[in-house]
């Protein structure tokens, strides 16, 4: 694919903004260029249905440049943007979880807790959280919660098989799970 074609159509009034995803990863993939990546994944507005891939790729991207902190700001807005979408709001506590904002990490997976109590994603983030891991039994059915819905995916298993790990009085619940 041509980047020079694709930049044509990328500035073309009423372009589709998927352009800028196949320009990022042209900019990374043949170019090794992630600044040129980030500037093409910055053109997709926050409340476009490629949100939530621009913004999970500007992350992944800042944070293997060692700028993970300059995502916080853009996970909230995005975030704030779209109050609908758990996955924005997963999204967002994840970064500030990164930069040490453990806090607000937690409050944010609360509310979206709230909100959406049956999200594999939003129960399994909150009950990753050493705030949450204290409360043993939040945690316990946190995970149910994420196994009973999405009773394939491995994480979920696991981690509710080392809560009871160490002290043991949930084993059987856990073996359960």
């Amino acid at each position: 694919v041509d980047m020079h074609f694709l930049r044509q159509i990328r500035d073309m009034p009423g372009a589709p903004e998927e352009v800028h995803i196949y320009l990022a990863a042209l900019a990374l993939e043949n170019l090794n260029n992630p600044t040129e990546a980030l500037l093409e994944l910055a053109e997709i507005p926050p409340q476009s249905p490629l949100a939530e891939r621009a913004l999970r790729w500007r992350v992944q991207i800042m944070e293997e440049a060692g700028r993970i902190q300059e995502c916080l700001p853009i996970a909230r807005e995005y975030a704030e943007k779209n109050p609908g979408s758990a996955e924005m709001q997963v999204i967002y506590s994840q970064v500030a979880g990164i930069v040490g904002e453990t806090e607000t990490a937690v409050a944010v997976l609360r509310d979206a807790y709230a909100k959406w109590p049956d999200n594999p994603s939003v129960a399994f983030y909150l009950a990753s959280y050493p705030d949450t891991l204290k409360q043993r039994d939040e945690a316990m059915k946190l995970m149910e919660v994420v196994v009973s819905v999405e009773p394939k995916t491995a994480l979920a298993p696991n981690s509710a098989g080392y809560l009871p790990a160490a002290d043991g009085p949930d084993r059987d619940r856990a073996h359960d799970l």
